[in-house]
């Protein structure tokens, strides 16, 4: 125990009357960090619920563990919008691929999704039930939310075109009055030409597929004067003839979209691929501040603060091993693996500006061993290396086979545990009886006299660094 066994120093300050505690713990191995992209980038295009108000396209930097709701947040404060009144949507093949419901992690939204936030009418109903405020009473809608895509319809083939989007109706809105905003819409954002007056240029059609299963029927809207059977965010299409799609419709649609200077210059911020071992253990030992689930009850004023604390390596080990935290949380259920490049020396690992307490031997270290894996969290696999005592040549250990390794293969995306020795102790002279298969002897019949430690007795154990109370 005494081979791999450190000293750990953790220090508590409080947020505001700042009292410190300090504590030390041993420590076995250090589990360290790897710097990884704490935000990352989404690139919106937005339409404001006036459609005379051209698109605008938007960058924004998002927390990774974020929910879409806190994208809806960050958005609604640049634009000086509710964040209820925003619906997000993955836009596909001219249709609403998928609608990013509030409750969705914002990792969800894959970088190569075209993204699209529509403005809507919106209640307090909109809101996550956890995040409504207390106070409020539910709201009943004034306005229902339509999802319309366009499409051409000919001999009951149907393809889709154009770039579907959300308009807001009346409760008791008519064929007529859905037709004249449908077409409106679709000329101010130049999906259509301007048609002749008195002219319907393209049907409109119900397209929610479940109402018909259910009930056997095909669903159809009457031109009349009686409010159409409209469910809030139901799905319509805008079916043009063949003919009148030649015409009318703008299959080069330029919506004319504003683009914001976010859009081109936000970042994500964090890691990056290739990361050296130092970066690591100065992300282990940066000061941070608790969340709120963490929080620390502070004696001095009694009650429960987001506190700062931090590391420190107070005595480091003869034998120190490192294991590289390989795997980050990407939601609430799952964790990935980050394959970053961990560059690590081989020798002469120097941590001289880690180690704070006293120090009778210098803190530099040779790597003797790592372990590897290989894979997911679903399952993987494990190979290693280990440099021989005595002629210092690396191995490779993958099952039961063994061959000599190049060590410029030693420094991997694969390596997860690794091993150092202090450069001032020598590994003890090897006794070659172990190494002879003798099955008549068992260890009843060894002699205790012989178990001593396995370091070289030679090297005087540093002092232990008594704990400041």
């Amino acid at each position: 125990m005494d081979l791999f066994q450190g000293q750990l120093k953790s220090r508590l300050k409080g947020p505001i009357t700042r009292p410190v505690s300090n504590q030390f713990d041993p420590f076995m191995y250090l589990s360290v960090p790897i710097p990884v992209k704490t935000t990352r980038k989404v690139i919106v295009t937005f339409y404001p619920i006036d459609h005379k108000i051209p698109p605008t396209r938007y960058g924004f930097s998002v927390d990774k563990s974020a929910s879409v709701w806190d994208l809806k947040v960050i958005m609604g404060n640049q634009l000086k919008l509710a964040p209820q009144s925003l619906f997000i949507f993955d836009v596909f093949n001219s249709r609403f691929h998928r609608e990013f419901k509030s409750h969705d992690d914002v990792n969800d939204i894959r970088e190569n999704d075209v993204v699209a936030v529509y403005e809507v009418t919106s209640t307090v109903l909109d809101i996550p039930p956890h995040k409504r405020p207390k106070t409020s009473e539910d709201q009943h809608l004034s306005k229902k939310r339509i999802f319309v895509l366009s499409r051409e319809e000919e001999y009951g083939y149907r393809t889709n075109m154009g770039n579907p989007f959300v308009i807001s109706v009346d409760l008791k809105v008519t064929f007529r009055q859905l037709y004249t905003l449908l077409h409106a819409y679709l000329l101010a954002r130049n999906h259509i030409q301007p048609t002749p007056d008195g002219t319907d240029v393209f049907k409109v059609a119900p397209i929610n597929s479940t109402w018909s299963n259910y009930y056997g029927v095909t669903k159809t809207f009457q031109d009349n004067d009686v409010p159409l059977d409209l469910d809030d965010k139901e799905s319509v299409a805008c079916e043009f003839n063949r003919d009148n799609r030649r015409k009318y419709f703008n299959d080069r649609i330029d919506e004319k979209v504003v683009l914001d200077q976010s859009s081109a210059i936000v970042n994500e911020t964090g890691g990056k691929d290739q990361i050296s071992l130092t970066e690591c253990l100065r992300l282990f030992t940066t000061e941070e501040q608790l969340s709120a689930n963490d929080a620390w009850y502070c004696t001095e004023c009694k009650e429960f603060r987001e506190a700062y604390k931090k590391f420190d390596i107070w005595s480091a080990p003869k034998l120190l091993v490192f294991q590289l935290k390989r795997f980050s949380a990407v939601n609430r259920v799952w964790r990935e693996r980050l394959d970053n490049l961990i560059d690590f020396p081989v020798d002469n690992l120097d941590l001289s500006e880690f180690v704070i307490g006293p120090k009778q031997h210098p803190a530099i270290y040779d790597l003797y061993a790592v372990s590897n894996h290989f894979g997911g969290m679903g399952g993987g696999h494990y190979t290693a290396y280990a440099r021989h005592r005595d002629d210092n040549q690396w191995y490779r250990y993958d099952d039961s086979s063994v061959s000599q390794a190049n060590p410029s293969e030693i420094v991997s995306r694969a390596a997860y545990v690794l091993f150092y020795k202090r450069k001032d102790v020598s590994w003890a002279p090897f006794d070659i009886t172990l190494d002879q298969n003798k099955p008549e002897e068992s260890s009843e019949d060894s002699d205790d006299s012989d178990d001593s430690d396995e370091m070289d007795v030679d090297n005087k154990d540093p002092a232990t660094a008594s704990n400041p109370q």
